[in-house]
C-alpha cells in the first residue's frame, strides 16, 4: 500500500518523458550509448571500485580546467561536492573556533560542510546576481575568518579576483587572529568556490576555466549537472608552490578511511598490510562512476551547445514579456585592478525574476504551470528560510538583497534533450502566466 504513491509518481514521470507528450519535466539526464558502453566496459573488467578509471578521469578534468603550464594544479575525485567542500576545510585544518563566510543564496550543502568540519558558518548577503561580492564579504570578516566559500549560482562565476583582493585588503585583521596550517602559510583565509553549477564556466583576460582561479573549486556530478556520474564530485586545487602535493595526499588519505593503501593496491599479491594514519571518511568515487563521467566530460561541448541554443530561444521569446528580468549568463568586465574580466556562465539554470510577484504569486504560478504539464523550480530559497539555519539565529531580514531576489525568482527547464515543442510549451505557459492578471 505504501508503495502506491511512489509508483504513481514514477508513472507520472515516465509519461512526462514521452516525446509525444506536452509535459515538460524540469530536468532529464543526457545519457547515451557511449556512456552505456563505457560503464559496461568497467563492469566487465577486473576492477569496479576506485582505480585506474578514476585516476584517468582526474587527469582529464585537470586538463579541462587548468592550462598545461600549471604545475601546482591537481584534481581529486570524490563521492560528492559536499564531501569536497568538507574535506578541503578538514585537510586545511579548519575546525572549531574558526569562521567560514558563506552566501545565503545557495543550497544547504555549502554551509553544512562548514558545520560538519566543526567551524562556524557566517552568512553573507549577495549582489544583484545572487553572488557573493566584496561589498558583502567585507562586513563578515573577522580575526577568526579562515575561509570564504563563493557560490557560482546557476553557472555564473563569482568574481574570485575581487574576493581575493578583499581578503588581501584585510590581511592585518586576519593575521591578528593567530591562524595556523595552510591559512597561516597563505597569510590569508582560503578561497573556495562551490562550483557545483559551473563546470565549463570561463572568466578572465584572456578567458580560461573559472575553476582555475580560486584556491579550491569543487564540482558536483549529481544527476542534474552538466557533467554527471549519477552522483559524485571533484576538488580542483591550485595552491602555491610546495603546497599542492601534500594537500592532495591528505585529501586522498581522508577520503579513504585514512588508509595508507587503496583497496586496489591491497589486491596485489602480498600487499595486504596497511596502516590507518587518520580516522578518515568514505568519500571515494568508483571506477563505474568515473567511466560515466569521462564520456560526459568528452561530450560537454555538445551538451553545453544544446543548452545554450535552448537558452537563446528563451531569450528571444521572453525579451519583450513585461516585468520579466532574465538573469545574465555573461557579465562584461568591470573596471579597476581587482577586476577578473568578463565572466561567462555554464548553462546550468535559466533563472528569471518577475517584478511585482510576491512569493505567493510565484508559488501559484508554479502550481498553475504544473497543472499545464510544465515543471518550474526555484533556486534557491535562501538558507535563513530553512529550519536548520533559522535555528542557528539566521534571520531573513538581515539579507535584503537575497530576500528581494528570491521572492520572485523562477527557474525554467533547461536540459540538452529538450525538444523544440517542449521549449515552445514552456514559453507559452510561462509567458501566459506572467502576462495574466490572475497570476498575481
Amino acid at each position: 500500500m505504501g508503495l502506491n504513491p511512489l509508483r504513481a509518481l514514477w508513472n507520472r514521470l515516465n509519461r512526462s518523458l514521452n516525446p509525444a507528450s506536452i509535459d515538460v519535466p524540469f530536468h532529464l539526464h543526457d545519457i547515451g550509448p557511449r556512456e552505456v558502453r563505457a560503464v559496461t566496459r568497467v563492469l566487465r573488467s577486473a576492477w569496479i571500485n576506485t582505480g585506474p578509471e578514476t585516476r584517468a578521469f582526474e587527469q582529464e578534468l585537470k586538463a579541462f580546467v587548468f592550462p598545461a603550464d600549471a604545475p601546482n594544479a591537481s584534481v581529486v575525485c570524490l563521492s560528492s561536492a559536499t564531501a569536497g567542500l568538507f574535506l578541503a576545510l578538514k585537510a586545511a585544518g579548519i575546525g572549531p573556533g574558526d569562521e567560514v563566510v558563506v552566501p545565503v543564496c545557495t543550497y544547504t550543502a555549502s554551509a553544512a560542510a562548514v558545520v560538519h568540519a566543526g567551524a562556524t558558518p557566517i552568512p553573507a548577503d549577495v549582489d544583484g546576481w545572487s553572488l557573493l561580492g566584496p561589498a558583502q564579504l567585507a562586513p563578515c570578516l573577522s580575526p577568526r575568518t579562515r575561509a570564504v566559500i563563493g557560490v557560482d549560482l546557476g553557472g555564473l562565476p563569482c568574481d574570485v579576483v575581487a574576493l581575493k583582493a578583499c581578503l588581501e585588503a584585510h590581511r592585518g585583521l586576519f593575521l591578528g587572529g593567530s591562524p595556523t596550517g595552510l591559512c597561516a602559510r597563505l597569510g590569508r583565509p582560503l578561497l573556495l568556490v562551490d562550483a557545483a553549477h559551473s563546470i565549463g564556466a570561463r572568466m578572465g583576460r584572456p578567458l580560461r576555466a573559472a575553476a582555475s582561479f580560486p584556491d579550491f573549486a569543487v564540482f558536483s556530478f549529481h544527476a542534474v549537472k552538466n557533467v554527471s556520474t549519477a552522483d559524485g564530485g571533484a576538488i580542483c586545487m591550485n595552491l602555491p608552490d610546495g603546497e599542492t602535493a601534500p594537500f592532495e595526499k591528505a585529501l586522498r588519505l581522508w577520503s579513504l578511511h585514512g588508509q595508507s593503501r587503496t583497496a586496489l593496491e591491497k589486491m596485489a599479491p602480498g600487499a595486504w598490510k596497511y596502516d590507518i594514519a587518520v580516522p578518515g571518511y568514505k568519500f571515494n568515487l568508483t571506477d563505474i562512476e568515473a567511466a560515466l563521467g569521462r564520456v560526459q566530460l568528452a561530450r560537454f561541448p555538445e551538451i553545453e551547445a544544446a543548452k545554450q541554443t535552448i537558452a537563446q530561444r528563451y531569450d528571444r521569446a521572453l525579451a519583450e514579456v513585461p516585468r520579466l528580468s532574465i538573469r545574465p549568463r555573461m557579465l562584461e568586465a568591470d573596471t579597476g585592478p581587482a577586476c577578473v574580466g568578463a565572466r561567462l556562465a555554464s548553462h546550468h539554470l535559466y533563472m528569471v525574476n518577475v517584478a511585482g510577484w510576491s512569493p505567493e504569486d510565484r508559488d501559484r504560478a508554479i502550481a498553475a504551470a504544473a497543472a499545464e504539464g510544465v515543471a518550474l523550480n526555484v533556486h534557491y530559497l535562501p538558507l535563513p528560510m530553512h529550519t536548520a539555519w533559522k535555528e542557528r539565529g539566521w534571520q531573513m531580514d538581515a539579507f535584503p538583497m537575497a530576500k528581494a531576489l528570491s521572492e520572485n525568482e523562477v527557474s525554467l527547464p533547461l536540459y540538452s534533450r529538450m525538444t523544440g515543442s517542449q521549449v515552445d510549451r514552456v514559453i507559452e505557459v510561462f509567458s501566459g502566466l506572467v502576462k495574466s492578471p490572475s497570476a498575481h
